[in-house]
């Protein structure tokens, strides 16, 4: 249904005839065709959060990979790298939803004392990932590391962890922040997040087009920062920084 609507919305930009796009690629590959479409009618398309194959002019994101990989080392550490691990991702059609994963379980692999013990899809859904990480954890108490992959996994496992009074046993990692998020990591239910730079995300996508229209040619990646938050660094000026791209009234 979001990739359907996806390429709608790039049809009716490239039929009204707009100066540029940039667009948050649901599917790699998908949107491919509406992407050509609209370079073909002179609309020069930027690609940011997911990567698209082909049809963008650049793309600019976090690398999803090494920023899974360093929350990752930092759940490792926190259980002194021995348990079981389980993962709650949004999807597995986005470049985003799978390198978040990649990344994540890249680093796992590397500790010989975390065990994988299983992944769900929340398709971003709150209520879902609650669900799913509740049965995980009724299924096997094993498990003392769970990353949420997006900020509504993270909020769903999170509250789950918090139902079940495991918050002093499951190490929860998530990845993005709204205020929900903020408030589990201060209360200590969420131990650590890797935030992306949503603002400046945006920033570089229309300094992007401006650059397109100059004539200028673009990188074909270009990476953004990351902050990986924590319970015990939230109050610190770069996590407060981090944390104003997604809520920009936030002052600690």
């Amino acid at each position: 249904v979001h990739v359907s609507k996806e390429i709608n919305l790039v049809k009716q930009a490239v039929a009204a005839q707009v100066d540029g796009i940039i667009l948050v690629p649901y599917s790699p590959t998908a949107l491919i065709a509406p992407a050509k479409e609209a370079e073909k009618a002179g609309i020069p398309v930027i690609a940011t959060d997911s990567s698209l194959n082909s049809g963008a002019k650049t793309f600019i994101a976090v690398d999803d990979v090494k920023a899974a990989e360093a929350v990752a080392k930092y759940a490792a550490d926190f259980v002194h790298d021995q348990g079981q691990y389980a993962i709650i991702d949004y999807n597995l059609s986005t470049t985003s939803g799978r390198q978040r994963r990649k990344g994540f379980e890249t680093e796992m692999k590397q500790i010989p004392g975390m065990k994988f013990a299983g992944l769900q899809i929340s398709h971003s859904l709150v209520q879902t990932a609650l669900h799913e990480t509740t049965a995980m954890l009724e299924r096997n108490p094993k498990i003392n590391v769970i990353f949420g992959a997006n900020d509504r996994s993270a909020l769903g496992v999170a509250e789950a962890v918090k139902r079940l009074g495991l918050q002093n046993k499951v190490c929860v990692v998530g990845f993005d922040a709204d205020l929900g998020e903020i408030n589990y990591i201060k209360s200590g239910v969420i131990k650590a997040s890797a935030l992306q730079s949503p603002v400046t995300m945006g920033e570089w996508g229309v300094k992007a087009l401006r650059q397109v229209w100059a004539g200028k040619t673009l990188p074909a990646y270009e990476p953004l920062p990351f902050h990986i938050v924590t319970y015990k660094n939230y109050g610190t000026p770069k996590a407060i920084a981090a944390i104003q791209q997604y809520l920009l009234k936030y002052k600690g």
